[in-house]
């Protein structure tokens, strides 16, 4: 495990020794706002209903609206009648508390436009698909769980944030006159209409957005415009003149047709984004492997970059450090360094940068830490932007484990400490495997150098069996067993057996199956 990752795991409080491990309570807050939201939700089901008064709708004129839901008129509504409500437009109502909205679980649309709604809690309206909520007073909106929302309006706020990066079925966003610091569209690829003007954005990339015909963006902060190459505003550009004109009050730049528009800042010329994905991915066989591409694993690639949604960083950590055929050349370190220079920055590196990572080298960081340290340059950042893919930089801020760093964590509580992984336990590793924020060699090692696992002391035998079954997926050969025994009666320690054990062939495509780091 690299230094680095060994201050973060003793920064965490660990306790893997007799107890379970600790884990820091940065989700504290969350996870009492989920409790409370349960809570409210789990009211209606002793009894099969909840009733229509003010403990439920505390604001009066939503209460007296959703009265309209109450069929038989007896002041309760049931969960056979909230599920029957897919619609609610309350626009113009004098309103300003939704609590309740809650409730109605099967809601598809929710109009609420012009009222005076500061806060709006929609954690459990997960069939919502379009939100009308402009023009009210909010200061936080918070869409990550309405994943299947097509349309979006929120314009005329007073928001700071706003996270679309789940909304990936997104068709039209409308979010301008707010005070929006960074807007992450990257994962909506069939986003059509984006309204995002009088803002503070200082950077936009819709360079995935290849349908997006109506853009308005001016009114910003943005030095750094990206539009891609092959999307319909790129070829607007290339094809009609720019125009000066004036756009509610704002002096712009203008690109228009029947059936496109493009408007930004006069002092903002946006970028047309490289060529295809087709360059990057070539671009990766020649810089990191020394070759040009095979038709087939160029295909490959192109697949997963275009059509999965792979990042720039996901193609680059596997040619640069899961692929065999990099690892075969072996490179010394300051050639590794100065293929990672030509990798992530396009340039030749400078002697202040290439010692600075020559002596996090010399100081036990692992080359997959340092590849991650290039991945969240700037430089790389709009290096991806050029070939208009998305840099990956965001997968360190994973709040969300993967589904295979689970299984893979889990097993190590099985295979190792032969137990069941406690969850603050099992969700701290996975988000490290995660976020390549720890290996798997370096969680293994942890594991079997804990103190609940040598207070088990078990025999060289039994623990030869354990590494075999943690890092090879199977039980011990017994030629195997025999070879290591002799290793360690010789003077070979458990820590030198587990390095081993991680540089064998087996717990490479081990890693590779769990889709983690296996150094």
């Amino acid at each position: 495990m690299n230094k680095r990752v060994q201050a973060a795991t003793l920064a965490a409080t660990m306790s893997l020794t007799w107890g379970t491990l600790v884990i820091p309570a940065t989700g504290a807050l969350a996870a009492q706002e989920e409790h409370a939201l349960e809570e409210r939700q789990e009211l209606i089901q002793p009894q099969g209903f909840i009733p229509l008064d003010e403990t439920i709708f505390p604001d009066p004129a939503f209460l007296e609206y959703v009265k309209i839901f109450d069929l038989n008129k007896d002041g309760k509504l049931y969960q056979s009648e909230l599920d029957q409500v897919g619609e609610i437009e309350v626009d113009e109502k004098e309103i300003t508390d939704l609590t309740g909205i809650e409730y109605f679980t099967s809601l598809a649309m929710l109009k609420c436009a012009k009222n005076q709604i500061r806060t709006l809690d929609l954690r459990a309206n997960r069939k919502l698909r379009f939100l009308y909520c402009q023009e009210n007073q909010l200061t936080k909106l918070d869409v990550t769980a309405n994943t299947g929302l097509t349309i979006l309006y929120c314009g005329n706020n007073q928001l700071t944030e706003l996270d679309v990066s789940r909304n990936t079925g997104l068709q039209y966003l409308s979010c301008q006159h707010n005070k929006i610091k960074a807007l992450d569209v990257s994962m909506a690829l069939g986003l059509l209409d984006l309204q995002c003007f009088d803002n503070a954005l200082t950077s936009l990339n819709v360079s995935r957005s290849s349908d997006l015909a109506n853009l308005k963006c001016y009114g910003n902060k943005i030095t750094d415009l990206q539009v891609g190459s092959s999307t319909k505003i790129a070829k607007l550009m290339k094809s009609s003149d720019k125009q000066a004109k004036i756009e509610d009050d704002y002096e712009i730049y203008s690109y228009e047709n029947k059936t496109t528009r493009f408007y930004y800042d006069k002092a903002t010329e946006p970028q047309l984004s490289g060529t295809s994905f087709s360059d990057f991915i070539e671009r990766l066989y020649v810089v990191a492997l020394g070759r040009a591409s095979d038709e087939s694993g160029k295909t490959f690639w192109m697949k997963r970059v275009r059509d999965e949604g792979y990042s720039g960083a996901d193609c680059a950590r596997y040619f640069l450090i899961d692929a065999g055929e990099f690892a075969s050349r072996g490179l010394e370190d300051e050639e590794f360094i100065d293929v990672l220079y030509r990798t992530f920055f396009n340039r030749e590196s400078d002697p202040a940068g290439k010692a600075f990572w020559m002596e996090e080298l010399d100081k036990g960081a692992s080359r997959n830490t340092i590849v991650n340290g290039f991945i969240e340059s700037k430089e790389w950042c709009n290096l991806c932007a050029v070939y208009g893919v998305r840099s990956g930089a965001e997968v360190f801020k994973a709040t969300v484990p993967s589904q295979s760093a689970v299984r893979f964590a889990s097993r190590i509580y099985d295979d190792c400490l032969q137990r069941e992984p406690e969850n603050g336990g099992l969700s701290y590793w996975s988000l490290k495997l995660t976020n390549f924020e720890d290996s798997g060699s370096g969680v293994m090692k942890f594991f079997f150098m804990s103190e609940e696992f040598v207070s088990k002391e078990l025999s060289d035998e039994e623990f030869i069996s354990r590494v075999y079954r943690a890092y090879m997926g199977r039980e011990s050969d017994q030629t195997g067993m025999v070879y290591w025994l002799n290793c360690m009666k010789k003077g070979t320690t458990r820590s030198e057996v587990l390095d081993h054990f991680a540089g064998s062939k087996e717990f490479e495509k081990l890693c590779k199956d769990y889709g983690i780091a296996r150094y």
